[in-house]
């Protein structure tokens, strides 16, 4: 089969029809995943930093933040990369979804169970890399299981298409 120049040629297979069921699920994933990034990040942090740094506590939640974003952007492509090529009786995604949660998790119970100063360091750059690894499964899982034809919906409403015509 030709294809001309400018064209591109699917070679996945047709994402599987999905139930009424999923996107409510997955915006409710979702959410719950970016809750779990949000909240340390606007709030949990900066009261440990106080807690730990005093005054200190403005420089040390940028050094901390800054440390977590350098993590995270490794582990946004790495973790698709990873979830693309992993092979299991789990699935691709599912994998790297409950790891990145199960890291994610590990690394807040870090920042808040260790009473040194690194441990704020160091918990949000395990919560950063394990749950930018969930983060990239979970954007992968809308293109596996949404067919092409059905991912321009509104998950909001009356399930027509967003685009005309």
């Amino acid at each position: 089969m030709t294809t001309s120049p400018g064209t591109r040629q699917e070679t996945a297979a047709p994402a599987p029809r999905t139930s009424r069921l999923f996107m409510p699920f997955y915006l409710l994933a979702f959410a719950g995943l970016m809750a779990t990034t949000a909240t340390p990040v606007a709030v949990t942090l900066a009261l440990r930093a106080q807690q730990l740094y005093g005054e200190e506590k403005t420089a040390v939640l940028a050094t901390t933040l800054a440390i977590g974003t350098v993590f995270a952007s490794v582990a946004q492509p790495l973790g698709g990369w990873l979830s693309d090529r992993t092979v299991s009786r789990w699935g691709r995604r599912r994998p790297w979804l409950v790891l990145g949660l199960l890291g994610g998790v590990v690394g807040l119970l870090v920042i808040a169970l260790v009473p040194e100063r690194w441990g704020m360091v160091l918990g949000w750059s395990i919560a950063s890399l394990f749950l930018n690894l969930a983060f990239s499964a979970l954007f992968a899982v809308l293109a596996d299981q949404v067919p092409p034809d059905r991912r321009g919906r509104s998950p909001a409403g009356s399930g027509s298409p967003c685009r005309p015509g």
